[in-house]
Formats: structure tokens, C-alpha cells, sequence
């Protein structure tokens, strides 16, 4: 794909062509990873299986505040 020139509309509202949003498979609602690296912005469609695997790596059996708690019990004074 060749470079496009685009214009930003507002603070939060950046639009990409037809061909660029053909080309990442992009559909009303999909999500993108916005990186930015440098001077560079790299956009990539994120996948459903993605954020999936993502909750689930933050998945814990104990929460923080229990953790947390627990540790302060065992404190000695």
C-alpha cells in the first residue's frame, strides 16, 4: 500500500481510508493497538483471541486488597 495522507478532525477523531481499513480488515467497532514509536504511529487490529488471552493472563485466585491484607497480619510490630 502506498502512503495516504489523512487529516485529523478533532482531538479524538482520525480517519483512515477505505483502502487502509480494507487492508487491516477493519469493521465498524473493531479495536486497534495504537503504538507509537519515534515520530511513528503503527496502528494493528486487535483480535477478539487477543483480548481473551489478555484477561485471562490477568486472571489472579487472590486479589491485591486480600494479599495485601494477609501481609499485613503477618507484620510483626
Amino acid at each position: 500500500m502506498a502512503e495516504q495522507i489523512t487529516v485529523v478532525d478533532s482531538p479524538d477523531t482520525l480517519h483512515l481510508s477505505e483502502e487502509a481499513q480494507a487492508a487491516l480488515r477493519l469493521q465498524p467497532g473493531s479495536r486497534l493497538s495504537i503504538i507509537i514509536q519515534d515520530d511513528c504511529v503503527i496502528l494493528q487490529p486487535v483480535e477478539e483471541d487477543d483480548l481473551e488471552a489478555l484477561a485471562g493472563s490477568l486472571a489472579s485466585s487472590t486479589s491485591m486488597a486480600d494479599e495485601l491484607q494477609a501481609e499485613r497480619r503477618s507484620d510483626k510490630w
